[in-house]
């Protein structure tokens, strides 16, 4: 808790559950991490990012 809230991570039950929250996570042009595998369902945290608009000039994407 020495981090402001702003700051903190984030948990839910399961990959929909935190997909459905990207709005609240991120900003169009934000570079986010998101560790897990495909198996936990990880793309759907991805696609809901992506979603969220294009990426910053210049910025990479993997999966």
């Amino acid at each position: 808790e020495a981090l402001p809230p702003k700051f903190r991570g984030k948990w839910a039950e399961n990959s929909e559950a935190l997909a459905a929250e990207a709005d609240d996570l991120a900003r169009a042009g934000d570079v986010v991490l998101v560790k897990g595998s495909l198996g936990m369902g990880m793309r759907r945290i991805v696609d809901a990012l992506e979603a969220l608009g294009s990426p910053a000039s210049g910025a990479a994407h993997a999966v």
